[in-house]
């Protein structure tokens, strides 16, 4: 008996050393969230969502409905009226939020490499670079990542001035 419960036990380090082993779990983009991208702006409301407010010129947000997410609407600019109107038909053209509402799986602060390759797809790490923008409504920071996947997505993710981390705090733009 003694040597059975030494053996399990022997048995139970071997399994939880392999476990560790294998390495963090993958990230992945938010599926649900993924899902609104492309959505018009009448699809979004018949699914439930909101009316969208004028966040700046052309564009509107809405909250994701159930989510800590923004959706983003680019409208139609009217010369005659000089004002922006958003119809059923304009497209929402990027999600705003946490990083760890848009990803599934992001749980700490992590380097940028460290990222790019937990959120590898087909075990191609995404090409990332930084990149300095003015903190407006067009840049998602003064300086942020920039991480471009082979299916077309893309995400902005906000960086501190002097650190190459993210986690799932960092504000980021998925398009």
């Amino acid at each position: 008996m003694k040597k059975l419960t030494i053996s399990s036990f022997l048995l139970c380090l071997l399994l939880a050393g392999c476990a560790q082993e294998a390495g963090p779990s993958p990230l992945a983009c938010n599926q649900d969230m993924a899902a609104y991208l492309g959505t018009t702006y009448g699809a979004f409301r018949e699914q439930g969502g909101g009316e969208a407010a004028l966040y700046h010129a052309n564009l509107f947000t809405a909250q994701i409905p159930g989510a800590a997410v923004t959706a983003v609407f680019a409208a139609d600019y009217d010369a005659d009226l000089a004002v922006s109107i958003l119809a059923d038909t304009n497209l929402l053209v990027r999600l705003e939020g946490r990083l760890g509402d848009l990803l599934n799986g992001l749980t700490e602060e992590m380097t940028l490499d460290d990222f790019s390759d937990r959120i590898a797809e087909d075990g191609t790490a995404p090409a990332y670079q930084i990149e300095e923008g003015g903190g407006t409504l067009y840049y998602v920071a003064d300086r942020y990542a920039v991480v471009s996947f082979a299916d077309g997505l893309t995400l902005h993710i906000s960086l501190e001035q002097q650190s190459e981390k993210v986690g799932p705090d960092s504000y980021a733009w998925l398009f």
